[in-house]
């Protein structure tokens, strides 16, 4: 059952406020990356491998991507598209992929791609560049994520490194949001929310990625109700002590 929030007054939270968006948490040296080869890259067909297909770590990277390289110039970012085999193959996903090209007249575009074998990582970025080519007015930006141990020998396809979230990436993120905030002992609640967090989200005292987005995704929603200090809290207690009741 949802618990009822009671929402704090005088305290609200602007919708964009970039500090509280999930997409905003840590990957600075990934989406660095992106941005230094989109720099010398100003069209064409421009690729990203990252050794973890998570869902949630390819849309919130692809996110973040697309605020430094501007929302002006580069389209929504589409839905992840799946490669598995089972439900939608390689030739499935550059059909879409295809589909979605005459997006590429006015901005850039930028398509997430989760595949769960590492030799259909060659398979897929070859048919890509047969089917769609490599030019194109603006730039078509492929992130793909794939299984941990993937490598990269691919012509345009550049890797990045290995995701890794710290405890300091906790600190980094709640304490700008909780500057926004107004509540009062601000640190008190900073100390409350990285402690629980932390809990919630580590598997063998590291930061589990997948973990880390679905706090993240509920807190998220959770402050878009502007709860004051304590109820905030308390829902953070509440769903460390259900969350490890139900995974430990």
């Amino acid at each position: 059952m949802k618990q009822i929030v009671h929402v704090h007054p005088e305290s609200r939270i602007p919708l964009a406020n970039e500090s509280a968006q999930a997409y905003s948490f840590d990957l600075v040296t990934q989406v660095g990356d992106c941005v230094d080869a989109c720099w010398e890259n100003q069209n064409g067909l421009l690729g990203f491998l990252l050794d973890y297909n998570s869902h949630d770590l390819l849309k919130n990277l692809c996110e973040q991507l697309r605020y430094k390289l501007g929302r002006s110039t580069t389209s929504a970012v589409t839905s992840v598209l799946s490669i598995d085999h089972k439900i939608r193959s390689v030739s499935d996903v550059v059909i879409e992929v295809k589909a979605r090209l005459p997006k590429l007249r006015e901005k850039d575009l930028l398509i997430p791609i989760k595949i769960d074998e590492i030799e259909t990582v060659a398979q897929f970025w070859k048919q890509l560049q047969q089917a769609c080519g490599t030019t194109f007015a603006h730039r078509l930006i492929v992130v793909i994520g794939s299984p941990r141990g993937s490598e990269c020998s691919l012509k345009g396809l550049h890797k990045l490194e290995s995701p890794r979230f710290k405890r300091r990436d906790i600190l980094s993120w709640i304490s700008p949001v909780v500057s926004t905030l107004d509540w009062p002992d601000a640190a008190r609640v900073i100390s409350g929310w990285k402690d629980m967090m932390f809990r919630e989200c580590s598997r063998d005292n590291h930061l589990d990625i997948d973990r880390v987005y679905r706090h993240l995704n509920f807190v998220s929603e959770l402050l878009q109700e502007n709860p004051a200090a304590e109820v905030f809290l308390e829902q953070l207690h509440m769903r460390c002590e259900s969350y490890a009741q139900t995974t430990y």
